[in-house]
């Protein structure tokens, strides 16, 4: 289940709706048999986003 993010400074914040959104997309997308995906600098803020 894709929940949080994981900041540069390793504090862990709840994704935002779209981002949760985007992350699924990109499994579904591609088919991945993982649940786990990295996706960096969401909205411009910079952050690391896993799954």
């Amino acid at each position: 289940m894709i929940k949080t993010t994981i900041l540069q400074n390793g504090r862990r914040v709840k994704l935002r709706k779209h981002q949760r959104q985007a992350i699924h997309s990109v499994i579904t997308h591609y088919g991945m048999k993982s649940n786990r995906a990295t996706i960096s600098h969401c909205c411009r803020s910079g952050k690391s986003l896993t799954a």
